[in-house]
Order: C-alpha cells, then sequence, then structure tokens
C-alpha cells in the first residue's frame, strides 16, 4: 500500500471540509484499505475508528459478492439508513471516500456530486494523473477464489448418460 504525503493528506482535509460547508453531505473522510482515516474535514492525520473498520469490512464483503455475481468493477456502495445513507466511492485501488447524507430526496444529485468529488481526489493522490477509480481483490484472494472454483468443478459427479 502506498502512503500520502503529508501536503496531500492536509489538501484533502481542506477539500473535504470545503465541500462538507457548501454541501448537506456529512462526515466526508478519505479512507485506505485496511480501514485507517487518511484525512477528514476536520483532521488529516491518520486514525481508525468504527467508522473506517466498518467501511473496510463493507468493502471486503462487497467485493466478494462481486467476484460472485459477476457482475463488473465495484465502484460505489450505497447503505440506505432510516434516516439517511451512508455512501463509499472508490477513489482508486487503494482509496475510498465516505459521506453521509440526511436529505433521502437529494440523493441522486449527491451521487453525482460524490462521485465528481472522487475524481477530484483521485487527481490530487495520483498528481493530476487520473488512475482507475474502482475496488478489486488481491491478487492472492483472486487466486484463493480461481482454486476454489477448479476444485468444485472437479468435485462434480456427472450422472451417466443412457447412450
Amino acid at each position: 500500500m502506498s502512503s500520502i504525503a503529508k501536503d496531500i493528506q492536509e489538501k484533502m482535509m481542506y477539500l473535504l471540509k470545503d465541500e462538507e460547508n457548501k454541501t448537506e453531505l456529512e462526515n466526508l473522510a478519505v479512507l485506505d484499505r485496511v480501514g485507517m482515516k487518511v484525512a477528514t474535514s476536520s483532521s488529516s492525520d491518520f486514525d481508525a475508528d468504527a467508522t473506517s473498520a466498518s467501511s473496510t469490512a463493507l468493502i471486503d464483503l462487497g467485493l466478494r459478492l462481486n467476484q460472485a455475481t459477476d457482475h463488473g468493477a465495484l465502484t460505489e456502495i450505497i447503505l440506505h439508513n432510516t434516516s439517511g445513507y451512508s455512501i463509499l466511492m472508490a477513489i482508486n485501488d487503494e482509496f475510498i471516500v465516505f459521506g453521509g447524507l440526511r436529505a433521502v430526496v437529494r440523493i441522486g444529485f449527491y451521487l453525482g456530486y460524490l462521485r465528481e468529488l472522487a475524481r477530484k481526489l483521485n487527481k490530487l493522490i495520483s498528481g493530476d494523473e487520473e488512475t482507475e477509480m474502482m475496488l478489486s481483490l488481491e491478487a492472492s484472494e483472486m487466486e484463493k477464489i480461481k482454486q476454489q472454483k477448479m476444485e468444485e468443478k472437479v468435485s462434480t459427479i456427472k450422472k451417466p448418460s443412457v447412450e
């Protein structure tokens, strides 16, 4: 996993703070794949808490479900709660932006808005070079899944044909 320079973390913090101040988005944070907050609207320090740890677990489940259903790359996870939404959106394969929204009738607008924010963060992290904005399983996990599928094929017993 790559690290992010302190000056970029601070730029992310100011960007998140600005977005929170001018929108209805709440608790904006950039998280890494291992469950650490890289930046929030109030801090540019690495930190772990329930939000970041839970997000990592959700991403892992989402990636495994995605692999099983073969629906393409995982780009976002949207949780519809009783009083709003929790949204996780891929910045690149290593980082995610998290945001909350209480204005449920504005979810369509803010999904597009958050996608644009993820693009800005992607360019900031990668140095003005836009990279793929999706999450994927690590190579070792992909290999395990392929191995399990091969074992399932081998263990399937075919009934003899009538012919």
